[in-house]
């Protein structure tokens, strides 16, 4: 006795549409109909398909991922060199890179695979007179803006909300619950602090670092919280945590390069 043919499914058009609210999300919106063995549509139904938004992470010259079972959600750029080492990283958006792609193969997953790309600009410009005093977000801000003329260490417990400018570089230690902060330094930004739960004040932005060599952003927290973007505008982002990790919801962006080590680290934009 032969086998009865039931239905046929093909494919019969691809859409894409864009859809819902901040960054936007691509779908691939593929139509089925489903054919009887008279050759007759009998149905037709579609399938949406999301892809990537845009990269979670951009490095101006290099991306290097060290440590262990750190994850990332979206995709991955570097302008330059990708380097993968330490163990268990997740990719779940593509890597892509303009040079190579050097990896210690130590059971990596790049669930979208990794792209040889052009160079592409940074998806966010910011200027640090905006936040300067007499700037744009400076004046908005109004009784909420905090100025320190010189290098500071501040106390994560008392760090109030609201737009932070530091004239130089800052520290930041000690521990806090969730607070609404924006901190600009012209310097270096350097966060100690554990169990650190940050939002942004203004422009989405959590921290901003105009130093022009070297680490202009280190994150040295574990367990941290950081629901905005962190912005390098011309030198290095590190992010060099213990075993606890820390969780980023917004993009991470460095004009030169970006470091993620330590274990467990979370980038899901």
């Amino acid at each position: 006795m032969k086998p009865r043919l039931h239905a046929l499914y093909v494919i019969v058009a691809t859409l894409s549409l864009v859809a819902g609210v901040g960054a936007p999300m691509l779908l691939g919106s593929t139509t089925y109909a489903a054919v009887s063995a008279s050759g007759s549509a009998s149905a037709t139904f579609r399938v949406d398909i999301p892809t990537e938004r845009e990269c979670a992470i951009w490095a101006g010259a290099d991306l290097e991922i060290r440590g262990s079972r750190n994850r990332f959600d979206q995709c991955a750029h570097a302008n330059d060199d990708v380097f993968l080492r330490g163990g268990d990283q997740r990719f779940r958006g593509s890597v892509r890179y303009v040079d190579a792609i050097d990896s210690n193969n130590n059971g990596h997953v790049l669930e979208r695979g990794a792209d040889k790309v052009a160079a592409a600009p940074a998806p966010v410009s910011l200027a640090l007179a905006d936040y300067a005093p007499g700037g744009r977000a400076a004046i908005a801000a109004g009784s909420s803006y905090h100025l320190r003329n010189s290098s500071a260490v501040i106390d994560a417990g008392a760090l109030a909300a609201g737009l932070h400018y530091v004239d130089g570089d800052v520290v930041v230690r000690g521990a806090q619950s969730a607070v609404a902060v924006t901190l600009v330094a012209k310097g270096r930004i350097t966060i100690e602090s554990h169990d650190l739960r940050l939002t942004p004040f203004v422009d989405g932005l959590v921290l901003g670092a105009w130093r022009a060599s070297g680490n202009a952003i280190e994150v040295q927290s574990d367990r941290g919280v950081y629901d905005g973007l962190l912005y390098a505008a011309s030198a290095n982002l590190q992010v060099a945590g213990g075993a606890d990790g820390n969780t980023f919801s917004g993009k991470l962006v460095a004009g030169q390069n970006v470091a993620i080590n330590g274990d467990d680290n979370v980038v899901a934009v």
